[in-house]
């Protein structure tokens, strides 16, 4: 699993990557199989002025999908930073566990009923 970090106006900053890698991990490190990529995106939409404006913006690439995007506000960059892991975590585990039950039920299927498959 690939991780990218790419920052506007967030200071990136030993911490904050840490941070992002143990969310990563252990997010979802359990969908290791099929997740090949995750970008993350991280912006300071207000700059200095404050306020609820710090944007973190996932993509995880799944193998053979579109990819999951996810993107969250906060006032506090490692709360964004957890909710959109958080997020991005059960949507992923949705979309794989659908394509699963998928490839199971056309199995069945081909076994069950090879006449019609055929």
């Amino acid at each position: 699993m690939k991780l990218a970090i790419q920052t506007s106006g967030i200071p990136m900053d030993v911490d904050v990557i840490g941070h992002i890698e143990r969310r990563a991990e252990f997010a979802l490190s359990r969908l290791g199989l099929y997740v090949q990529q995750i970008k993350v995106s991280l912006i300071d939409l207000n700059g200095p002025r404050g306020g609820v404006d710090k944007r973190c913006q996932l993509q995880v690439q799944l193998a053979d999908e579109t990819p999951v995007i996810v993107t969250e506000t906060s006032a506090d960059t490692y709360a964004a930073i957890n909710r959109a892991f958080s997020v991005a975590s059960r949507l992923a585990s949705h979309r794989i566990a659908r394509r699963v039950m998928r490839a199971r039920r056309s199995d069945v299927i081909r076994r069950e009923f090879p006449q019609i498959v055929s």
